[in-house]
């Protein structure tokens, strides 16, 4: 009966122990950017190891005096998703839900605006999320 007792204390604590790490653990990085011509609103977030981008929300007017709007999810500096918004009707929205990156220790947000007169692409939106490793559940021994 002892042991039944300290077996089901153990479990306990390893499950308590889990818990508290994801919740101590658990952090976001979420803003937006608007001009004339485009909106962005982003949604990143980390817990439990892993990366994952919640919401990423893009509209580009038509007829924008650009030649396109580069969005990119990189994962340790490694692009993991890129997707290109032109000014014209039907290519022109992208809205992403819940894209997971496991394993990554850097999630980033980047989006550029190629303008129409060929020069050098501007980076609108540089946002990132550091992700800490759930620790084991022995940590609080």
């Amino acid at each position: 009966m002892q042991i039944a007792k300290r077996l089901l204390l153990l479990w306990s604590l390893a499950a308590l122990a889990g818990c508290l790490s994801f919740s101590f653990h658990d952090n976001r990085s979420s803003g937006s950017y608007e001009d004339d011509d485009l909106r962005v609103s982003w949604d990143l977030r980390r817990g439990g190891g892993d990366a994952r981008v919640r919401r990423i929300d893009a509209l580009l007017e038509p007829g924008a005096a650009v030649q396109e709007v580069e969005i990119l999810v990189l994962a340790d500096e490694v692009e993991v998703e890129r997707w290109l918004l032109r000014p014209v009707e039907g290519e022109n929205r992208r809205r992403v839900r819940n894209l997971r990156v496991p394993g990554a220790s850097e999630i980033r947000l980047q989006v550029l605006v190629v303008p129409t007169d060929g020069s050098d692409a501007d980076l609108v939106v540089d946002a990132g999320l550091t992700v800490v490793a759930t620790p084991p559940a022995d940590v609080f021994k």
